[in-house]
């Protein structure tokens, strides 16, 4: 057992990975402790060498799921050791382990008291973190959403919010979200006197709206202030992980709480990843012993080291949004400029869910008014992407830098929407046919030869492809590439038209030879 102190060696250069890596929960349970200790021992195991600091103001208990005694020194908790980089941490004490390359900072703020002096301790902790000798710190900060731990949170390189799946859980998602909106807000400082007064005004001018309401407020009395609110929001970032997921629709719940945030607060929240429900957790915790080393292969076990490594190396998964503006049609459908009309579709039923009146997602964000006012726009946005005329138009005023887009010739066929009659309604599993393909092209009002030069497929081709000619097409392959541009030509989903063409193709052939 060793007092903590810096080391003068350590380069205070800022890595390309996430050094610092803050795990906290909104409530109380939600497995935040679990996750930190486990965390810490998959980068561990990965060769790393890391600090694990139990900061949990209420109750520190990282030392129970390593299965290590509480880090005491005669019966008193060892005082930090002071040195020229850092101030003296009451209590703050760093303990080996059993686990190779892992120590514990027990930082002994479950007995500190509350209001300022928590606040500036807690800056303690964080200057303290900075210098230690550790590729790694994952800082385990229990849960609450006051000023010391929201400060702390957001210091990190990636701060991780701890949820599950259950109401109460979600609602103080949002509530944590705003809370520490509202933290840096206070701290914008616009020259108005004190922090208390600049509070004070926030209040009477909005209370505790969304942050994008403020701005709309603001904006509209040219509040010179609105500059600095909007580079607050641009650089709000918030990771969310749900924990002990059980079913499917768990799975997606992470991206439908920061799309309803989004679009509820104005503020980014990034899903970066979920944990089984698993029994082998609870086992483990009853024997005092990780997950990551009783049973590193378990549902459980599988998922913290893959949000590890995902944490770790800063990923993030491509948006489809980009170039898209806020507010339109694609944004509030979730989907890029080129989205075919099977992924409006799609989207339009993923949103619809999202924001259901029973939804977990929105609950406690929107009232049934509000919800409404949602899902009118979600139909209106899903009626004009859906509409070819209407989308053309659309488009052109929205990207005005691009020309509109031609469809048909010069003497353009008029769309005939009568053309789909006789088929069943397009959706995830329709069977594609040559026929179908053509009622579909017919309604868009495009013409044949359009698709020719702007696809290089031949007309004659094309035209087998329609016809259902299977005899004049040439080598599966190379049909099952002019299918799925044509596909794309029509804003369909080429992998499922291309699937089912080139099986109504093998079953011809293989029909034929038989024959």
């Amino acid at each position: 057992m060793t007092s903590v102190s810096s080391t003068s060696e350590h380069d205070s250069s800022k890595p390309a990975y996430s050094r610092v890596i803050a795990i906290a929960g909104a409530k109380g349970g939600v497995g935040k402790t679990t996750i930190a200790v486990n965390a810490a021992l998959c980068l561990a195991a990965l060769g790393r060498r890391v600090v694990l600091v139990d900061a949990d103001r209420l109750a520190g208990n990282v030392h129970i799921l390593l299965g290590i005694q509480r880090p005491l020194s005669n019966g008193k908790v060892t005082e930090m050791t002071r040195t020229e980089k850092s101030e003296p941490l009451f209590g703050a004490v760093l303990s080996e382990t059993p686990y190779a390359r892992l120590q514990v900072l027990y930082a002994n703020v479950d007995q500190w008291p509350d209001g300022l002096k928590n606040l500036v301790r807690y800056r303690k902790l964080t200057q303290a973190v900075a210098h230690l000798d550790a590729d790694h710190v994952v800082m385990d900060l229990g849960d609450g959403m006051d000023g010391a731990l929201v400060d702390t949170f957001f210091g990190a390189d990636v701060g991780l919010l701890v949820t599950t799946p259950d109401a109460s859980a979600i609602e103080n998602v949002q509530r944590f979200v705003r809370a520490s909106f509202w933290r840096g807000l206070r701290r914008i400082q616009p020259g108005r006197g004190s922090v208390a007064a600049w509070a004070q005004r926030l209040r009477k001018i909005s209370g505790m709206s969304a942050p994008h309401e403020l701005l709309k407020r603001l904006l509209a009395e040219g509040d010179p202030i609105v500059s600095e609110l909007q580079q607050l929001i641009h650089s709000f970032r918030l990771n969310l992980v749900v924990n002990q997921t059980r079913v499917r629709q768990d799975l997606t719940l992470g991206d439908g709480v920061a799309i309803a945030i989004k679009r509820g607060l104005g503020l980014q929240v990034d899903y970066v990843g979920h944990v089984s429900h698993d029994e082998a957790l609870w086992l483990c915790a009853r024997k005092r012993r990780p997950l990551m080393i009783e049973s590193p292969g378990s549902k459980a076990g599988r998922c913290i080291e893959k949000l590890v490594r995902r944490t770790v190396s800063r990923q993030r998964l491509p948006s489809p949004l980009n170039g898209v503006p806020m507010g339109s049609c694609f944004e509030w459908l979730g989907v890029g400029r080129g989205a075919t009309d099977e992924e409006v579709r799609r989207a339009f039923k993923r949103m619809k869910e999202i924001f259901g009146a029973e939804s977990l997602a929105v609950h406690g964000l929107f009232d049934a008014e509000e919800l409404r006012a949602v899902h009118d726009q979600l139909e209106e946005a899903y009626s004009v992407l859906l509409d070819p005329g209407r989308r053309r138009a659309y488009e052109h005023t929205l990207f005005s830098t691009s020309p509109p887009a031609e469809v048909g010739s010069e003497a353009p066929m008029v769309p005939n929407p009568d053309a789909l009659s006789r088929f069943p309604e397009i959706g995830p599993d329709t069977q594609y046919s040559g026929a179908l393909l053509r009622a579909i092209r017919e309604a868009q009002g495009i013409e044949l030869d359009y698709v020719s030069r702007h696809t290089k497929i031949g007309i004659g081709y094309l035209t087998a492809i329609e016809e259902d000619n299977f005899g004049a097409l040439p080598e599966k392959v190379y049909v099952r590439g002019y299918v799925a541009e044509l596909a794309k030509m029509l804003r369909l989903d080429a992998r499922q038209v291309s699937r089912t063409y080139i099986r109504k193709l093998e079953s011809h052939r293989s029909d034929a030879v038989s024959q």
